[in-house]
């Protein structure tokens, strides 16, 4: 590779790494965030994703083409119905190319480098997550909400449960498991013993942040990594012996983790009075709540945490149900939808219009991009996914894998688990998706240089 190429390719790192730390910091400022999609953000990823196009190898992995494909046909998708100039649904698009198109390229686009800068990319989205769980579990704890100058909402307990910057706690709780992985990731990444002992401290506030959100999922897949980490560690010779203690271990420190987080750490805390209604407080409700002063809204807020039953309301997944029946009802009204998919801003409004329910998405990324991108961008997110599975599991029961490389082989595995249930962190157009993409491109890549010589542990 010539010098001009290796620069080309630095470039792309370090735009991309901006783009994730912008995107990071305007989590917080939504508002001013579609201000500047408009303004800079749109026009620097384009830029980025020329700038990645041309910096394709000449033996490219097939995936860099479905991840570009991917961008530019939910472009096409709101262009051909109706948003011509994207006008309604820039948000959308900006945050489908940032990552499909620069999350799950750029490892494969810089695979001589890709190890140099994963920690990077690790590293700030962790200090992310760690910093938003210390100030969640602070203001817990202080019975009080706070408010960041710099942010358009609050982080403190709302209803029951943890909200963030006007994040449901859903949403919250898999950035927080994620920001779990990227911690565990550079724990064994580490070769200096304290550095590995604090990396896995951290992990304390993280997991109680993520107890506060009382959603299910997360804490599910919190408990899942905290035992997969362990056997992971104790599986660093593939003995028969040594599985089978893990597998124990794993069913120990998971059973153990879920039940402090689901059950332990709210019983800590005072009790909610009335818990029943919680879900059927809404988005908005929640917003116009937020939108008031701090001291207004301090009224609202209360230590108590739901202590939420794990059976509850399991026979609809929550009231979801309903919503991918009304999904599967728009298909049927408009067949076209299968070939050219439809707008965010339409697909937002389904629920509303046919269930008179607030919500703004499908509540599974599968459904959700099969509405907006049809069977083409299904195809094409089943592809990378599929190929993301595959890498995955070589990785994780490959002999002589490091240990560092088989958490983050598991890390988008268990994180896919939450487009069952949402369309994050795949589709919703956030930063997490970036994120998520970012951990599949790097496995896909980790998979393919491992292939004929297998990594050598660390």
């Amino acid at each position: 590779m010539g010098e001009e190429g290796m620069g080309r390719r630095r470039m792309l790192s370090c735009l991309s790494l901006a783009m994730l730390c912008i995107s990071l910091v305007m989590m917080a400022m939504p508002e001013r965030e579609r201000l500047l999609v408009y303004a800079i953000l749109w026009p620097l990823t384009v830029a980025a994703l020329l700038l990645l196009t041309i910096s394709v190898p000449k033996k490219a992995t097939p995936v860099i083409w479905i991840g570009l494909a991917m961008s530019l046909w939910t472009l096409v998708c709101n262009v051909i119905n109706g948003d011509t100039y994207l006008q309604l649904n820039l948000r959308y698009v900006y945050g489908i190319a940032l990552a499909f198109g620069l999350g799950l390229c750029l490892f494969p686009v810089i695979s001589e480098n890709w190890e140099k800068w994963l920690p990077a990319f690790l590293l700030v989205f962790a200090l992310y997550t760690l910093a938003m769980a210390a100030i969640s579990c602070y203001a817990c704890l202080r019975d009080r909400l706070i408010q960041l100058p710099f942010a358009e909402g609050t982080i403190g307990i709302t209803f029951y449960r943890l909200y963030a910057f006007n994040k449901h706690p859903n949403e919250i709780g898999c950035m927080l498991v994620m920001g779990l992985l990227c911690w565990m990731v550079l724990a064994l990444r580490s070769n200096r013993w304290y550095k590995r002992i604090l990396c896995l401290l951290l992990l304390l506030p993280i997991c109680f942040a993520i107890s506060l959100t009382v959603s299910r999922t997360t804490i599910t897949l919190a408990a899942l990594a905290l035992g997969g980490f362990s056997l992971v560690v104790l599986t660093k010779k593939h003995t028969l012996l040594r599985w089978g203690a893990g597998l124990v271990v794993l069913a120990v420190i998971f059973a153990g983790s879920l039940w402090v987080m689901m059950t332990g750490i709210p019983q800590m805390l005072p009790k909610a009075v009335n818990p029943a209604p919680v879900e059927q407080k809404t988005a908005q409700v929640t917003e116009q709540i937020q939108e008031q002063p701090v001291e207004t809204q301090l009224t609202y807020n209360n230590q108590h945490i739901w202590q939420r039953s794990y059976t509850d309301g399991i026979g609809t997944f929550s009231m979801r149900t309903e919503i991918w029946q009304a999904g599967l009802q728009y298909l049927k009204d408009r067949p076209i939808t299968l070939l050219i998919g439809s707008t965010d801003g339409v697909i937002a409004r389904i629920p509303g219009q046919l269930l008179g329910r607030p919500e703004y998405h499908m509540h599974n990324a599968w459904l959700e991009v099969l509405l907006q991108a049809g069977i083409p961008g299904l195809l094409m997110m089943a592809a990378v996914f599929l190929r993301m599975y595959f890498a995955a599991a070589r990785l994780f029961f490959g002999k002589h894998t490091a240990g560092w490389m088989r958490v983050l082989a598991a890390a988008p595995v268990l994180m896919s688990a939450c487009t069952l249930m949402e369309t994050y962190p795949a589709v919703s157009a956030n930063v997490y998706d970036m994120m998520m993409m970012l951990l599949c491109g790097a496995v896909i890549t980790a998979d393919i240089q491992c292939a004929s010589k297998w990594c050598m542990q660390v």
